[in-house]
């Protein structure tokens, strides 16, 4: 969020750039903060909110790795989604966590181990960088490769993705995290999850973190499209 006021009017150059030569294309968004940052491309490209792809499914790659190990299976047998904001109130759906394709129950205990492994990322990730000179990008490579690879081959494959609401998860003028159906034309249907009352409770905080700054790139660009 701190680079927000520098990465807002670099979208803005950009959308220039698409509406003059691919305005037809789908467009993701690999930029952080991504879901204030596709809200800004929203309303500066003039495109459709559903050909608007804010990449944050690293989220949840993390957060199935880590039940997976907290459950002693392979991550390849789990299923687990994180939405809401891409950063500190990301809400870690253990509702949705599936091994082999059917729900499992976690328990508190775990609950709390995978939620302050996630807290530590960021502390994690930063030792690595000095450690070694080099990040844990390979999330972003794999998550970005199947974002890609729902769209061209129109494959319907359910994706978490930054996209922006219109009346989903009762919002409004917001782009955040959300299950999403990807095709040829970007979003095909955003799925409305039945949640739990903690989980309901953790996104509305979520919504609450990302809703000023929605508002700050409203007022930066001085616009507002009307849906």
């Amino acid at each position: 969020m701190e680079v927000l006021p520098q990465n807002v009017p670099i979208v803005r150059n950009i959308c220039t750039s698409i509406k003059q030569f691919c305005p037809g294309a789908v467009v993701i968004i690999a930029t952080n903060p991504v879901c204030p940052l596709n809200y800004a491309l929203y309303l500066c490209s003039g495109l459709d909110r559903k050909k608007l792809i804010g990449y944050s499914a690293n989220d949840s790659i993390r957060f199935r790795e880590l039940t997976a190990q907290a459950l002693g299976v392979k991550t390849s047998r789990v299923e687990a989604t994180v939405i809401g904001e891409h950063g500190n109130s990301q809400v870690l759906l253990f509702s949705s966590v599936k091994v082999d394709g059917k729900p499992v129950a976690i328990s508190d205990d775990i609950k709390k181990k995978v939620r302050q492994e996630v807290a530590d990322i960021p502390a994690v990730l930063e030792e690595l960088r000095i450690a070694t000179g080099r990040t844990a990008a390979w999330t972003t490579a794999v998550g970005l490769t199947a974002v890609c690879r729902a769209i061209i081959r129109n494959t319907g494959e359910t994706l978490p993705c930054s996209v922006v609401l219109d009346g989903e998860y009762g919002c409004h003028d917001l782009s955040m995290t959300v299950p999403a159906v990807l095709g040829k034309n970007g979003v095909c249907e955003i799925l409305e999850w039945q949640l739990p009352p903690d989980e309901n409770e953790a996104l509305q905080n979520s919504i609450d973190t990302l809703n000023p700054a929605m508002r700050y790139v409203e007022e930066f660009l001085h616009t507002k499209r009307n849906s």
